[in-house]
């Protein structure tokens, strides 16, 4: 793979890189259990017109990590599933975050975590009704993770690396459905846990807060009704308190929202349309520090498949 970019803007040091990446894999098949496990290789070399492209400098364009994981699947009941991993992952900086205008930081290191999760899964049909489960826990621990965050000025965001971050986490999903003659109903709630934790420097004034702009707990609730062409939807998303900066304290605190929308559509062969009322109750809220987020609007759409 190779990559460059040029620019007319000024100091441009003409950034190009070369990448090479392999992979070694095996996999063993049960009937109710599956294993499987990978090596990736990955060298990169960077070069640039000038001595040097900021941090990335002639005497360390050449960076190269290695990669492995393990997974393993098991399915013991036609109901029941259970998957989990383990896997270390690697990530250089691309040229967006190292040399975009006025937001790029071409003193960013590559960042490199490892990664386990384990997910259950379980599904089942009675009568006119359906439904299915999932629990996904997982843990990263992220060294050098590269994260976007505004500057003292927000028109003006800058990338930065956080030395140490110790991500915990849980997603749920559950769906219930039902379906009588014309009619059919379905239920879609989702729930997020993630602690996301600054282990940089212990002893800091950011040791063991909360990484910005990451909730501590987020969910959604998704409701549709259908009778026969027409469908009716509802969807309510929860996000709660937030940081606009590693310090945890209240000049940067982001209050939690509750945000609602509402569809009514109609489908024919090759046509949908419909309205959609988004923010129905108003919701004054920021998805970034400074940023308000518009109040109700409506959206009128029209769609044609070929």
């Amino acid at each position: 793979q190779y990559n460059t970019l040029d620019t007319d803007v000024g100091q441009n040091v003409s950034p190009r890189r070369s990448t090479v990446i392999a992979a070694l894999a095996t996999r063993l098949v049960w009937p109710a259990f599956r294993m499987a496990a990978h090596l990736v290789y990955e060298g990169t070399w960077d070069n640039y017109d000038t001595q040097s492209g900021g941090g990335w400098r002639r005497d360390n364009m050449f960076r190269q990590a290695w990669m492995p994981s393990f997974s393993m699947f098991y399915q013991p009941f036609s109901w029941l599933s259970a998957d989990a991993f383990v896997k270390r992952s690697y990530r250089l900086p691309s040229f967006n975050d190292l040399y975009y205008s006025l937001m790029g930081n071409s003193n960013l290191r590559p960042e490199s975590a490892f990664q386990a999760g384990l997910s259950v899964r379980a599904r089942g049909e009675a009568g006119v009704m359906d439904w299915s489960l999932q629990l996904s826990p997982y843990y990263n621990r992220v060294s050098e993770k590269i994260v976007a965050i505004p500057t003292s000025s927000q028109f003006r965001w800058t990338m930065l690396n956080v030395g140490l971050a110790d991500i915990t986490g849980l997603d749920v999903k559950a769906i219930l459905g039902f379906r009588w003659a014309d009619w059919q109903a379905r239920s879609t709630f989702r729930y997020s846990f993630q602690q996301a934790l600054d282990h940089s420097t212990e002893g800091s004034l950011t040791w063991g807060n909360q990484l910005p702009y990451i909730p501590l707990h987020s969910g959604s609730v998704d409701l549709e009704v259908g009778w026969k062409a027409w469908m009716l939807a509802w969807n309510t998303s929860l996000c709660g308190e937030r940081w606009s900066r590693s310090a945890n304290t209240e000049d940067y605190r982001l209050a939690p929202w509750t945000l609602s929308d509402a569809a009514l559509s109609h489908q024919w062969p090759r046509l949908r349309a419909g309205v959609q009322v988004r923010n129905v109750f108003n919701w004054h809220y920021q998805l970034v520090q400074g940023y308000p987020m518009p109040g109700t609007n409506f959206l009128f759409f029209v769609e044609y498949n070929l």
